[in-house]
């Protein structure tokens, strides 16, 4: 009698699976409590440095990079244990920033914007289908440094890179006026969170027999 033949699912279909899963629930959150806040007053947490700021569209580039270098992590990690931490690490990430959100609704005021250049558009695009709230702390800081703290536990070279990444993501928040300043330092804080519970005082990953997902 011929057994039947389990069927392994590549290494590469699992984790674009995991990919589109976790988007589409963090981004569903997201914008859940961006709906239920919207109409209402948030918290304006501007300062004077943050009207110092100009605006400048063409930071809009490195606001949309973000996405690659949240995907950069997990491609990287070959361990299925590291891949478990990783994706926890983000949930983590998302869970504390989802909680700010709707427990202390902060504002953002952005400019009117002019022009037509591509770099406008897309800066208009930004702004027509994501309220000015959901600030506090910058998820996609803390998302960024979350994808910067997992590449250098996985590879010293690539993590200082991926840090520099981050803190373009960082600066381009403030720069399009989709966040005051101190939204920043919360989003970098609440990863370092996010990393330490789930990694502990390390970004030196502790190497063993690796659990490939095959």
């Amino acid at each position: 009698m011929n057994e039947a033949k389990t069927v392994a699912i590549p290494l590469w279909v699992r984790k674009i699976f995991i990919v589109i899963i976790f988007f589409l629930i963090s981004s569903s959150i997201y914008v859940a409590i961006n709906d239920f806040n919207a109409g209402k007053i948030g918290t304006i947490l501007s300062t004077k440095i943050d009207y110092r700021i100009p605006f400048n569209p063409r930071w809009v580039w490195p606001y949309y990079y973000y996405y690659l270098l949240l995907l950069f992590p997990i491609f990287l990690i070959k361990d299925r244990q590291e891949l478990r931490k990783g994706i926890l690490c983000f949930a983590i990430t998302g869970l504390i920033t989802s909680v700010f959100f709707l427990l202390w609704p902060t504002q953002m005021l952005r400019p009117v914007v002019y022009g037509d250049s591509l770099a406008i558009r897309l800066v208009r695009g930004i702004y027509h289908r994501d309220e000015p709230f959901n600030c506090f702390p910058s998820q996609h800081v803390a998302y960024s440094f979350t994808a910067a703290f997992i590449i250098l536990r996985n590879n010293r070279t690539l993590g200082v890179f991926g840090l520099v990444a981050a803190l373009t993501v960082a600066a381009s928040t403030v720069l399009i006026k989709q966040h005051w300043l101190v939204d920043i330092p919360s989003g970098i804080a609440v990863a370092a969170i996010s990393y330490f519970l789930v990694y502990g005082f390390s970004f030196r990953k502790i190497k063993g027999n690796p659990a490939e997902l095959v």
